[in-house]
C-alpha cells in the first residue's frame, strides 16, 4: 500500500512539530523500513505547501526548521503505529503493512547536523560525499547531544558534529557525548577554514549595536575585534552562530557573529567581514553512524578512542602513551575529560594516526585495553587532509609479521636467528 503524505498545516502549528521532534528523539522511537518513504513524501508535501522556503518571506519561526522537523518527525513516528503523538498529528501517514525494502531508494540517506541552517556544521556537511545527492535529506538539529541521540535511535543515518577547533581545542560536549552512552562510530571527518562576519538587520549602524550574540567558540575567536570595534555592546552566548543570526532576524539581538552564509539564510546584512582575531582558523567535524566495521584503509587514516584509566596513580597517563610511542604511532589529539564518578577519575580522548587494520594500531589498542579499565573504539576513517603518516622503521606491517615469525620459530625450535620465509 502506498503511504499517504502528512497533510500541510498552517503557520499557527509551526512550533508543534519542533516540540514533537524533540519529544520523539528523547523517546528514541524505533524506525521501520517505511520511514524513508514517509520522509520523502512528507518532504515533497511540505515543499509544495504554502509555507515560504526563503527567510525573506517567513513569518514567525523559520519555516526551513519546520520542514526539517516535519520530515524528521515523520521518520520517527512512522516506526510506532500505536504512538498517540503519531496518531494525533499524522493520522493519514499509515499503511496496513510495512513497505518492502525494494520500494525504498537504495541510495537515500538522511544526515542530521548541529543546526539550525546556516551553521559552519552545515557548510562542512556539504563537503562530504553523499550529502549533496538529490535524494539526501539534511536535517538541522538543535544540540550536539540530540544529533548523537538521533544517530543512536536511527532517526537519521548519519550525524555531523564539531569535534575540535585549531584555536579553542576540543569541543567538550561532543567528546563527552560519544565517550558514553550507546556506541556510535566515526565514519568520516571534514575540516573547513572558519571566517566570521558581523551580521545585522538592514539599516543597522555599528553605533546602534547594543547586543551581539554568537556561540562561545566564535566569541573566543573574535573577542579582540569585538572589544575594539564594539566596546559598547553586551556579548550574549547563543547555542550556535546561526541561532544567533536567527535571533537578530527576530529582533532579539542587534547583531551576531556568524558564518557569512547565514546572512542570506536569515535575510540579514553583512556589517563587517573577516572579524576573527586569528586568520586561518580551522574547525574539524566528525560524521557519526551507528556501529559499523571500519572502511578499508586508505593509507591516510585516523582512529579515535576513549581510554579510561583503571585508577589514579603515578604514571597512569604514561602507561597509555607508552602503548603508542613504542609502536611509532603519532597522536594528533589528546585531552583528558572527567568521568563524573569522582575527583581524580579521568578518561582520555585520543586521535591517532593509522587504521585498525594496521598491525601497529591493532597491537597498541590491545596494549591499551590491557592497562585501562575500559577502551571505547570510536572508529578508523580517512583523514580530511589526506596526509599520510610517517611510519618509523620497525613499525610497518611487514616488520610486525617478521617479528611474529621470529617468535614462532623461537618457540618451535629454540632458534633465534633470522626466520625463513
Amino acid at each position: 500500500m502506498t503511504p499517504v503524505a502528512a497533510p500541510a498545516r498552517s503557520n499557527a502549528d509551526i512550533d508543534e512539530p519542533v516540540r514533537l521532534l524533540h519529544t520523539a528523539l528523547d523517546a528514541r522511537i524505533n524506525l521501520v523500513d517505511t520511514a524513508d518513504i514517509y520522509a520523502g513524501r512528507a518532504s515533497e508535501e511540505i515543499a509544495s505547501s504554502h509555507w515560504p522556503t526563503d527567510a525573506n518571506d517567513r513569518g514567525g519561526s523559520p519555516p526551513y526548521i519546520v520542514r526539517a522537523a516535519e520530515v524528521s518527525l515523520c521518520r520517527l513516528l512512522a516506526g510506532n503505529r500505536s504512538d498517540p503523538l503519531r496518531r494525533r498529528h499524522y493520522p493519514d501517514a499509515v499503511t496496513s503493512e510495512p513497505a518492502a525494502a525494494s520500494d525504498r531508494p537504495a541510495t537515500a540517506r538522511t544526515y542530521g547536523y548541529f543546526g539550525p541552517a546556516g551553521t559552519f556544521t552545515e557548510q562542512a556537511l556539504r563537503t562530504l560525499p553523499g550529502s549533496e545527492d538529490g535524494d539526501a535529506v539534511l536535517v538541522p538539529i538543535d544540540t550536539v547531544p540530540l544529533v548523537v541521540e538521533a544517530v543512536r535511535s536511527g532517526a537519521v543515518d548519519f550525524g555531523l558534529v564539531p569535534m575540535e577547533n585549531s584555536i579553542e581545542g576540543g569541543v567538550s560536549i561532543t567528546v563527552d557525548e560519544i565517550a558514553s552512552g550507546e556506541p556510535v562510530t566515526i565514519v568520516a571527518e571534514a575540516q573547513i577554514r572558519v571566517s566570521f562576519a558581523l551580521l545585522v538587520r538592514p539599516g543597522t549602524a555599528l553605533a546602534d549595536i547594543k547586543t551581539v550574540g554568537t556561540h562561545g567558540h566564535a566569541l573566543a575567536q573574535c573577542r579582540r575585534w569585538l572589544a575594539r570595534e564594539l566596546p559598547q555592546a553586551r556579548l550574549v552566548t547563543a547555542s550556535s552562530t546561526a541561532g544567533a543570526a536567527a535571533d537578530v532576524a527576530n529582533g532579539d539581538l542587534d547583531a551576531s557573529v556568524s558564518a557569512p552564509v547565514a546572512a542570506r539564510t536569515y535575510g540579514l546584512q553583512v556589517a563587517a567581514e573577516r572579524i576573527e582575531d586569528n586568520e586561518g582558523a580551522v574547525t574539524r567535524f566528525i560524521l557519526l553512524s551507528r556501529p559499523v566495521p571500519p572502511p578499508e584503509p586508505t593509507g591516510s587514516d585516523k582512529s579515535t578512542v576513549s581510554a579510561f584509566i583503571r585508577d589514579n596513580h603515578p604514571g597512569a597517563l604514561l602507561e597509555i602513551l607508552d602503548e603508542f610511542a613504542v609502536r611509532g604511532i603519532d597522536l594528533t589529539r589528546l585531552e583528558s575529560r572527567p568521568t563524573g564518578s569522582g575527583m581524580g577519575r579521568y578518561s582520555f580522548s585520543i586521535d591517532l594516526e593509522g587504521h585498525l587494520a594496521e598491525a601497529r594500531v591493532a597491537e597498541a589498542l590491545v596494549g591499551l585495553r590491557r592497562v585501562c579499565s575500559d577502551v571505547r573504539f570510536l572508529g578508523s576513517y580517512p583523514r580530511a587532509d589526506n596526509e599520510p603518516p610517517r611510519v618509523r622503521y620497525g613499525t610497518t606491517d611487514a616488520d610486525f609479521v617478521l617479528a611474529h615469525r621470529w617468535l614462532e620459530q623461537l618457540v618451535a625450535t629454540g632458534r633465534s636467528d633470522e626466520p625463513t620465509a
